[in-house]
């Protein structure tokens, strides 16, 4: 019975996903998708220079790219296809690694991931994030088989498709250690270092690159000054409130309760108000651009709309931070996401959802599930809200 389920599953997943390439396959280029269609096209005509727009190491162009000199093919509904298998393969993977972590949900969280409204669209489009994905996810699926090399060497692959993927590389090895041991032994962290030497080389040739580069943005520079900023960290709070709705409205008595017997967190969440008040600043140029179009910008523009507005727009952040303290994870080395959460999006000065969709994989993945009926009304939320959003997005009324 397990086993028809999980093809029944797959099938509709693939049915779906289908009908939704269909749907978008002979649409226009749009938004980001121009300047990656165009730095592939480059290199299918073996010019291997990068656009001065194009912000990341054009690994992702490169190897669509030369799928396309595979494959005979250059068109964008070409390489729209190529990323749809990637996302497949993704999706196979994720399931792999909830099937180690949790063998009875698994299924359900290869689900939700699948239709994940902010990573949804993004299967079917000309965009980075999916295959950066994919490598990280394969790199934490060869750790959690102990084949740590391949690990290492996907994880390196990540990093020549989106450079913050560093990041990743040092939580997964570091995951490695404290999932073996309770606490440091630096004799123990040597041997580690052995066994994780292709992590290591990573994180070298990432230091390499940001010397040599002076800095981590291939391109477009002047928009991606790297620094210390919260509008990532609290704007993903305020996202999760929405993204996660059934498990927050889960977890209210788990709050109620927590508050009452732990009354200092209402000075840490008075410390967090301050910090938001203070510094969510939305100042980044691209943030502002058509805010008729974009969910983001059009969502960012409120937060600029007055002090008692801005207050009001704290409280799903509020209830975000404490929904997630009093969420369980499976395992305690699976908290060191919420570290390695802050260490990645700190310092990015753009405020953009897709930067969250590797931390909120992960989430998915270690979360401990409360009850089936939750997580089914989580699926129900998810399909139904990505099915709307790719509709508008293909229709070219909103974007993401």
């Amino acid at each position: 019975m397990a086993y028809k389920k999980k093809i029944f599953v797959f099938l509709f997943i693939l049915l779906v996903f289908s009908f939704a390439f269909l749907f978008i396959m002979n649409k226009g280029l749009l938004v980001d998708e121009e300047a990656h269609y165009l730095q592939i096209k480059r290199a299918l005509n073996w010019d291997f220079g990068v656009y001065n727009i194009i912000t990341v190491i054009p690994g992702y162009h490169y190897f669509f790219a030369f799928l396309g000199w595979i494959f005979g093919i250059d068109s964008i509904r070409g390489i729209r296809f190529f990323n749809l298998v990637v996302g497949l393969i993704s999706i196979s993977v994720f399931l792999l690694i909830g099937f180690r972590i949790s063998r009875n949900l698994g299924l359900i969280k290869g689900f939700q991931y699948a239709f994940f409204p902010i990573l949804f669209p993004f299967f079917f489009l000309i965009y980075t994030d999916v295959l950066s994905l994919l490598l990280i996810l394969l790199s934490f699926y060869f750790v959690s088989i102990r084949r740590y090399n391949f690990a290492g060497i996907f994880g390196i692959l990540s990093f020549f498709v989106r450079q913050n993927n560093v990041v990743w590389l040092g939580f997964i090895m570091v995951f490695v250690y404290f999932d073996r041991y309770d606490k440091i032994d630096f004799g123990k962290i040597k041997d580690l270092l052995r066994e994780c030497w292709t992590f290591i080389l990573g994180i070298v040739i990432a230091v390499i690159f940001f010397i040599l580069n002076k800095g981590f943005a291939f391109g477009d520079r002047n928009m991606h000054e790297g620094g210390i900023y919260f509008g990532n960290i609290l704007f993903a709070l305020f996202l999760f409130f929405f993204l996660f709705l059934p498990l927050n409205i889960f977890n209210f008595k788990k709050i109620i309760g927590f508050v009452k017997k732990k009354n200092w967190i209402l000075l840490v969440i008075l410390f967090l108000f301050i910090i938001y008040m203070k510094f969510f600043i939305v100042n980044h140029p691209y943030n502002f651009i058509a805010p008729d179009y974009f969910l983001r910008n059009m969502m960012l523009g409120y937060f600029n709309a007055g002090l008692f507005i801005k207050s009001l727009l704290f409280l799903p952040i509020a209830y975000s931070f404490l929904s997630l303290w009093v969420t369980e994870l499976r395992r305690k080395s699976f908290y060191l996401l919420y570290l390695f959460s802050f260490l990645f999006l700190s310092p990015s000065w753009l405020i953009e959802q897709r930067y969250y969709l590797i931390p909120l994989s992960f989430f998915i993945l270690f979360k401990k599930e409360e009850s089936t009926f939750l997580e089914n009304c989580t699926i129900a939320l998810y399909f139904t809200a990505s099915i709307l959003l790719f509709y508008f997005i293909g229709i070219g009324k909103y974007f993401l």
